[in-house]
This record gives structure tokens, C-alpha cells and sequence, in this order.
């Protein structure tokens, strides 16, 4: 599941970060749904040590134990006071860095910070509920390529809405 540490420079932090090789769900469908023949993740957490219990629980614990949601859930309720107070201590900025290397040579950088993960992922979900009210998007769960999914030509309205109080949201077209 996970990959040996890897590292990337992230511009608006000024600092390189580590980060796993990851076969997120985006993967599989990207190259399933978009037939694009090479496609990799990359994640990784900060505070690094979260890194290292990631990749200990999928190590250790067998799949059957991960897929349980009962289980899963009691493991969560175990490790929420943990987790909030290192939030408490490190903060919980969240930072996402998404590189396309195309075969034509084209390449494409997209970089998002946001002070809080919790109130970028409400924006996120605020901007899709909008999306849906709009008639933008059908209600559900879709990848991005899905044709569930958002319309193409709604997608910029949906990024600044999500990007909402974002310490950075740059893309390069």
C-alpha cells in the first residue's frame, strides 16, 4: 500500500515535505474512466510521525480488520483525542500539491493551503452541495472524470468556492 518516503518541494511552504506513493481510489479510476495509462498518487501527513502509523496500521492490522467500518470506527474514537491534541500543538493546515505530466510534454501545477483542514473540507462540501442546488452536478459521490460528476464548465465556479479562505490557491493552465 504504501511506498518507501518520498519527497517534493512545496513553493508556499518553503520547505521539501515527505510524502508515501499512494493507490488512492483517484488512480485506478482516472486510468480506468480517462484510459490514461500511467497515473500515481502521493500522500503524506504532517507532523511525519502520522506517516509512520499510517503505514504501521496497514502493516499490521489485516485487511479484513481495515474493511470492518465497526472496527474502523472504534480505532477512530481510540485515536480522535491523540490526534486533536498534536492538532492542538502543530495546527491542522492542510496542503495539496497535484502535478499532470502529459506525454506531449505539456505539464500543469496546482497548489492549495488552507490554515484548517476541517474548514477546507466544509468549503469543499458547502461548494459541492451549491453545485447540486445549481443543477451543476447530481447528488452522490463521483471522481471528477465521472460523468456523474461536475460539469467541466462549472468546475472553476466549484474550485473558488471550495478555495475559500485558502492561504493559497494557485493553478497553472
Amino acid at each position: 500500500m504504501f511506498s518507501s518516503y518520498l519527497a517534493t518541494l512545496f513553493p508556499l511552504e518553503q520547505q521539501t515535505l515527505n510524502y508515501f506513493c499512494r493507490n488512492l481510489p483517484e488512480v485506478r479510476s482516472a486510468h480506468e474512466v480517462l484510459e490514461v495509462p500511467t497515473v500515481s498518487a502521493r500522500f503524506g501527513t504532517a507532523p511525519f510521525f502520522w506517516n509512520w502509523g499510517m503505514e504501521a496500521m496497514t502493516n499490521l492490522l489485516p485487511a479484513e480488520f481495515l474493511r470492518d467500518r465497526s472496527k474502523v470506527q472504534q480505532l477512530v474514537e481510540w485515536f480522535d483525542p491523540l490526534v486533536r491534541a498534536v492538532d492542538g500543538i502543530a495546527g491542522e493546515r492542510v496542503s495539496m500539491r497535484v502535478d499532470l505530466e502529459c506525454t506531449n510534454g505539456r505539464s500543469t501545477l496546482a497548489l492549495f493551503s488552507h490554515r484548517s483542514l476541517s474548514v477546507a473540507v466544509g468549503n469543499a462540501t458547502a461548494a459541492f452541495a451549491v453545485a447540486i442546488l445549481e443543477g451543476s452536478t447530481q447528488p452522490g459521490v463521483w471522481f471528477p472524470e465521472e460523468p456523474e460528476g461536475i460539469a467541466v464548465e462549472a468546475r472553476e465556479e466549484l474550485l473558488k468556492r471550495a478555495a475559500e479562505g485558502a492561504i493559497a490557491f494557485v493553478m497553472n493552465k
